[in-house]
């Protein structure tokens, strides 16, 4: 009996970092390459996205639309807004450009996913401490969002 309680703590335990490395990664790489964002206090958002993935690319439009509608908003997780970040399966920068230019989805930051465990995600949202609020939406990011919105 103690040893099924064992094993479900460590793999409950190991679900939680892996969850936690993603936020935590995704963190450090926006504070690498956009030292200018303050993400003290904020929700980040994040869809995984591939050009060939028609879904994912209507997901990065809602995910864009939230970004630009609630960056500053007071949020359930995210006093100080949230951060939209679009994770991209392709390797090539030219491409993820050009496809993200064609949707319009020009405010939501773009990373690659190299470094990234994104296996099994399509869609995350983090509150400001790294605990997934949501996960895997099939659609309704925006209202997921906006659902967050303390009055």
């Amino acid at each position: 009996m103690k040893k099924i309680g064992l094993i479900t703590l460590i793999l409950i335990s190991s679900i939680l970092s892996a969850q936690d490395n993603l936020y935590t990664k995704i963190k450090e790489r926006l504070k690498a390459e956009h030292p200018e964002i303050n993400l003290e206090n904020k929700l980040i958002a994040v869809n995984v996205w591939s050009a060939q993935d028609k879904t994912s690319r209507d997901m990065n439009a809602e995910l864009n639309k939230a970004y630009s509608i609630y960056e500053f908003a007071k949020l359930k997780g995210g006093s100080r807004g949230m951060i939209g970040v679009l994770v991209s399966l392709n390797e090539d920068l030219s491409l993820n450009d050009i496809t993200l230019t064609k949707d319009k989805t020009e405010k939501a930051i773009s990373v690659v996913s190299n470094g990234l465990n994104v296996s099994g995600i399509k869609n995350v949202i983090f509150d400001s401490e790294g605990t997934v609020i949501q996960k895997n939406l099939e659609a309704g990011l925006f209202k997921q969002i906006n659902q967050l919105v303390t009055r």
